[in-house]
């Protein structure tokens, strides 16, 4: 029995989805998509607007800093100003990693999966 490279098992099972986390499809016409196991939602990254905003989101924070950094701007003024632009897209690319990091972590669609052990292998309050 021939068994499977590395990497190859994801690449057959989800043929959409860059290392198992990013999903691109061109045809599919969503912007947003839910990902694999439909709690969340991530970018379909074959449409140029979802790296547009990917590239915004990382691009703009660290622009604010810089500008800080250089003393262009105080601190007062990076947060008051550019509370929109900053911050904002910082929490939620934050929160977009800490989704993808637990979805890596923790995948409840199939047990054993995951890189944590098999579901039933730790018992959580809510599971008893």
């Amino acid at each position: 029995m021939k068994g499977l490279k590395s990497g190859e098992h994801m690449t057959a099972q989800y043929p959409k989805w860059i290392w198992g986390f990013l999903y691109y499809h061109p045809g599919d016409p969503r912007l947003i998509v839910p990902i694999r196991n439909g709690k969340d939602h991530i970018f379909n990254y074959a449409k140029p607007m979802a790296m547009v905003l990917t590239v915004a989101s990382v691009l703009l924070p660290g622009l604010g800093l810089l500008l800080m950094i250089a003393g262009l701007i105080n601190f007062f003024d990076l947060v008051m100003a550019n509370l929109v632009l900053i911050i904002v897209p910082t929490l939620v690319v934050l929160a977009c990693v800490a989704s993808v990091v637990a979805s890596i972590f923790i995948r409840e669609d199939e047990p054993g999966s995951g890189l944590l052990p098999s579901h039933g292998a730790i018992q959580v309050p809510w599971d008893r």
